[in-house]
Formats: C-alpha cells, structure tokens, sequence
C-alpha cells in the first residue's frame, strides 16, 4: 500500500511497515472460512478480508467499527472503490458490494453472469 503497510498472513493477519513496524489485525479469520484474499482501502484505514464464507472489514487502527458480511460462494478477489467507501467482491455468479458507511447495506448485482474478476476506475470528483 502506499502508506507503506503491507499484509501478511503468518498464523493471523498482520501490517508490516517498510519501516519495520508490525501491527496484528483481530480478524478471527475462521468466521470467514480462511482468509482467500485481502485488500487495504485506498485511503489505508480500513483492510477487507475475504474468505470461503464471508468477508469482514477492519480498521487499520483497531479503533471502529468491524463490518462482517456472510456469503456461500467462494471468492478469489476483492477491491475497493477509489473513495473506500464500497468492498466489491466478484463471486463465480454476480458481485457484492459492501457499503463500509452505511454498514447494514449489502448490494449483489449482476446475479446472471458469470465474473471473472472486478476492477475499479475513479470517476471526476472521486
């Protein structure tokens, strides 16, 4: 990340600073099924999780709010929005998007196609 953070999975999600700095992350990562894949927002406050069963998304700095969100389907990806507000996850059929403001807001869209995998651009003003 460019604050220069990097995550590690070493018996437990962790930040290593390229400074040498390490902070352990409370994922509990087996409410999720194993962390598959994992993302910083781009403003570097928050980090998604995802797993075989769900994604959780944490504060960077253990202060706030941890938002979790269950699903059957296993995913391999997951990205933010150039704002962090919105975790998008592509599932084998459709993408959930997770609303990290209004927290109780789950969105699945695209339930018919089949993803491969989801990218995010910036729009003016983002």
């Amino acid at each position: 990340h460019p604050t220069g953070w990097v995550l590690i999975d070493n018996d437990g999600l962790m930040l290593v600073s390229t400074f040498g700095m390490v902070r352990a992350l409370d994922t509990l990562e087996d409410s999720v099924g194993g962390a598959v894949a994992a993302e910083m927002s781009p403003d570097g406050t928050k980090v998604a999780v995802v797993g075989r069963e769900g994604l959780k998304v944490l504060p960077v700095d253990g202060e706030g709010e941890v938002i979790y969100t269950s699903f059957t389907a296993e995913p391999s990806q997951v990205t933010w929005s150039s704002d962090s507000r919105f975790v998008v996850v592509p599932l084998l059929v459709g993408v959930i998007f997770v609303d990290t403001v209004e927290s109780d807001r789950t969105y699945e869209d695209l339930a018919s196609h089949h993803i491969r995998a989801v990218a995010v651009i910036p729009l003016t003003g983002s």
